[in-house]
């Protein structure tokens, strides 16, 4: 899928048809971060951003602005994700209700969940999204959404409720029979099993989930199946087993570059009594840090230690300013701080860094010699 988006981008460009390029971004972008390629994800969906920033387009705007944030969420970004959603939504306001509101919405809860807020992400969804049947979402997705829906209300202790929207999850993926939302209703069904103490039928929810994840190739979505068959496997006592597979997790985000899911991953691993080891990846605290930056966020940083404005920035590398305002939010974010002088900071500090240790490196060979 990602190789066939791929050309018909560059045929669209090629030969003119730009009234492709609203349809395919989003699509590609999608495919990409799915199958675990976060990278090319964002650069897709950042460029379809600005295009629409360019061409004044709203609705294509709003819908590229939501893909993207779902990119950032399923990396960890949950800043990034916030914002661009918000934004998303800020811009549907301005139409009828419908597909583009009820996604961006959708996303925005999933991110408030992730935040730690299920009691917001629950009423963001019911008022972006149709309500609790979820009816502005089109049918395939809405078992990832009642999968939210569910995880919600076991947060909030409402075990009733996540059982009616666990069986709607099941309802709704056995509909159209597909392997993505079959592997949302198995989730949702994993965490009320696990919620009832029916450890064993949760294990094998799980495990459902994870061999759906293997059918389609996706990256994304497994590690959470596979924390959720851990988490299960330690609620029945199977502690072994819920390490090895707690460590798959944590591996299955570095590989994502999902930091912050890795790390409360490996939080869970420490409550089993498990001593985890630092992988050769270096560590990036919680999620932030220069590293964690795209390479547009870093092309945007270095300009800001070069004193640039945003409009100088946006000049330089060809971007609407409100791109590089969004960016800017998002190194915010990233890196922890608020100013523009802390962003310069942070980023000659991480040069230093890096020479110093390109000479201790050369140092060290010179010895060995």
């Amino acid at each position: 899928m990602p190789g066939n988006g791929e050309r018909c981008l560059k045929l669209a460009r090629a030969t003119g048809q730009t009234q492709l390029l609203p349809t395919v971004a989003p699509v590609l972008g999608s495919a990409w971060w799915v199958i675990g390629e976060m990278v090319k994800s964002a650069v897709v969906l950042d460029d379809a951003i600005e295009a629409a920033r360019l061409s004044e387009n709203d609705p294509t705007l709003a819908w590229s602005l939501f893909n993207r944030a779902y990119s950032a969420l399923m990396a960890g970004d949950l800043g990034t994700a916030m914002n661009l959603s918000n934004e998303s939504i800020a811009i549907a306001q301005g139409f009828d209700p419908g597909l583009i509101s009820g996604y961006a919405g959708a996303v925005n809860a999933l991110a408030l969940m992730e935040s730690g807020d299920p009691e917001a992400a629950l009423n963001r969804l019911f008022n972006s999204s149709g309500g609790e049947d979820l009816t502005l979402m089109p049918g395939s997705w809405r078992p990832v959404f009642f999968e939210l829906q569910t995880r919600c209300h076991l947060a909030l202790s409402e075990l009733e409720g996540a059982r009616k929207t666990a069986l709607r999850a099941r309802q709704e993926a056995e509909q159209f029979d597909m392997p993505l939302p079959l592997l949302m209703a198995d989730r949702a069904d994993a965490a009320v099993a696990l919620a009832e103490g029916r450890w064993d039928i949760a294990v094998d929810l799980a495990s459902s989930a994870i061999e759906r994840s293997d059918e389609i190739g996706d990256r994304a979505f497994r590690p959470a199946s596979v924390v959720l068959a851990a988490q299960a496997l330690a609620a029945a006592g199977r502690n072994p087993e819920a390490i090895a597979q707690l460590e798959r997790a944590a591996a299955g985000y570095e590989e994502l570059g999902a930091l912050r899911y890795r790390d409360q991953v490996e939080s869970q691993l420490r409550q089993l009594g498990h001593t985890v080891h630092r992988r050769t990846r270096p560590d990036k605290t919680d999620g932030t840090g220069v590293e964690t930056l795209t390479g547009r966020e870093l092309e945007v940083a270095e300009l800001v230690l070069d004193r640039r404005t945003n409009r100088e920035i946006a000049q330089e590398l060809f971007l609407s300013t409100k791109t590089v305002e969004t960016h800017m939010r998002n190194i915010f974010n990233k890196l922890g701080v608020s100013s523009r002088v802390d962003v310069a900071r942070a980023l000659s500090k991480a040069r230093q860094q890096e020479d110093q240790t390109v000479q201790d490196a050369k140092r060290d060979s010179e010895l060995s010699l």
